[in-house]
């Protein structure tokens, strides 16, 4: 592959991170808590390089968070006693009982940290009412558990110190969020953790519910590795061709991953970056040139990752991108649906395809029986009948045997099969590996552009779309 190999924790950890560490209330999306005292706090430089907070007590009625915008429930900063405290009760009970209000770091964190042999700084950016009891509890057991991770809680204001101090880390005020905002610091790199990163609200569509997920630990976590870490994957998306951006959900979960991602128009730059780990060719609407085919063709043959989510729709008028996906053994059909009988009580909705992630191939062995992804308008990917020996094509979602093509797009009978739809399975997710004397390109192929729609991702649903394609990637760094 080109470049370099992901750190070694960033497969073996986040997977876990992403699976266990994160806790939720599947039935509220707003945090009720009951705030017993807050904080006055100001600022005291003893070198310019040191912000410290310093504390003093003073009591306030109790007020109820009403739109759930931010927590109510603030933690007073005493950076001797607080800090130290030793916090081991189940996470997971934090957002169901407000009584138990403590963190304790996961295995798979403290494997990772315990692996630290740099210095790294985490900042909690709080307000004039304190930081917030739940991430001040969780960095201190960061500190606890390191002697290389300390903690420096800083209060947001418009003095001189403040303002210098955020111009030294390029963050503006308009990034801070008000209530609890992170920054991780190394030697190396740093990385700005927003509350809205931490506290995410959704919907969970299987429940009818709204929600709220805490995902502190992950996003620390993967920060103090996004910083340690000796090299960072890069991803680089393509444009030019009316491609949809990736979505601020889905590009903090890929950066999570420690991939950085870039924007790329090949047709002005002549050419693929050497420091690319990763093509990413996202929902085109408008054809490639002939010149752009051979520079990716080119990259891809010389040990090049690719992945690519189609927009079929527009693929009649796109005979270049056609013949890029021919070149690689397969081709997609337009101008149909496929249909199936979901279990997802989308009713008169049969071209919503609710799939399991069940197949033995490497992008989705570890995900669960339970585990499903959730898509629509979605065309199936066929194999071509003679290609060269050196491509290998293996598919890794395919519909069931009770779903069918429906090429008949005026026929509004949607729950049941006409006369002219054609019996699946449909593959609509394939791997392809091209082995040549040059080296080892890989492509990830999914034929709907529905995948990473904001329908599916970044709704606290109980979809794996986003971890899917996170899973994708990772496939494609091996």
């Amino acid at each position: 592959m080109r470049g370099s190999v992901k750190a070694f924790f960033v497969v073996l950890f986040f997977t876990a991170l992403l699976a266990g560490c994160a806790f939720s209330d599947e039935t509220e999306t707003k945090i009720e808590t009951e705030a017993e005292s807050e904080t006055e706090t100001k600022i005291e430089s003893e070198t310019e390089s040191e912000i410290e907070m310093e504390t003093e007590d003073e009591t306030k009625d109790k007020s109820e968070d009403e739109n759930g915008d931010g927590p109510e429930d603030e933690t007073e900063i005493d950076s001797e006693t607080d800090s130290k405290t030793d916090y081991r009760v189940d996470p997971k009970i934090y957002l169901e009982d407000d009584d138990a209000q403590s963190y304790t770091l996961c295995d798979a964190s403290k494997e990772f940290i315990g692996t630290l042999e740099e210095d790294v700084t985490i900042y909690l950016i709080g307000t004039s009412a304190g930081l917030d009891d739940i991430i001040n509890q969780l960095a201190a057991e960061y500190e606890d558990f390191s002697e290389h991770i300390s903690v420096t809680r800083v209060k947001s204001d418009t003095s001189h110190t403040f303002l210098k101090f955020l111009k030294s880390h390029n963050i503006t005020t308009d990034d801070l969020s008000g209530y609890t905002d992170v920054l991780v610091v190394s030697d190396k790199r740093e990385k700005f953790i927003g509350y809205r990163d931490i506290y995410k609200y959704g919907y969970n569509y299987s429940t009818y519910s709204r929600n709220t997920t805490f995902d502190g630990e992950g996003e620390i976590t993967s920060a103090i590795s996004y910083v340690t870490v000796d090299y960072i994957t890069k991803m680089y998306v393509l444009t030019g061709h009316g491609e949809e951006e990736l979505s601020t959900t889905v590009s903090t979960l890929i950066e999570r991953d420690n991939i950085d991602i870039e924007s790329l128009d090949i047709m002005n730059e002549g050419k693929i970056p050497e420091d690319c780990d990763i093509i990413g060719i996202i929902d085109p609407t408008s054809d490639f040139t002939e010149d752009e085919v051979y520079i990716l063709e080119e990259y891809i043959t010389y040990d090049g990752n690719c992945v690519i989510i189609n927009n079929a729709n527009y693929q009649a008028d796109m005979p270049n991108y056609r013949d890029f996906l021919a070149y690689y053994g397969v081709e997609i059909s337009s101008g149909c649906y496929i249909f199936e009988v979901s279990g997802y009580g989308v009713e008169n909705s049969r071209w919503y395809l609710y799939e399991p992630l069940t197949s033995s191939h490497d992008i989705t062995s570890d995900f669960s029986a339970s585990d499903r992804v959730m898509v629509s308008f979605t065309q199936p990917i066929y194999q071509l009948a003679n290609v060269r020996n050196t491509l290998t094509i293996e598919p890794f979602i395919t519909t069931s045997d009770g779903s069918w093509l429906r090429t008949d797009l005026e026929n509004t009978l949607y729950d049941e099969k006409i006369d002219s739809d054609v019996d699946g399975p449909f593959d609509i997710a394939v791997t392809i590996t091209d082995r040549t004397n040059e080296g080892e390109g890989k492509i990830v192929l999914f034929s709907t552009n529905d995948l990473l729609s904001d329908n599916f991702v970044g709704t606290a649903n109980d979809f794996a779309n986003a971890d899917l394609f996170i899973s994708a990637l990772e496939y494609l760094l091996e």
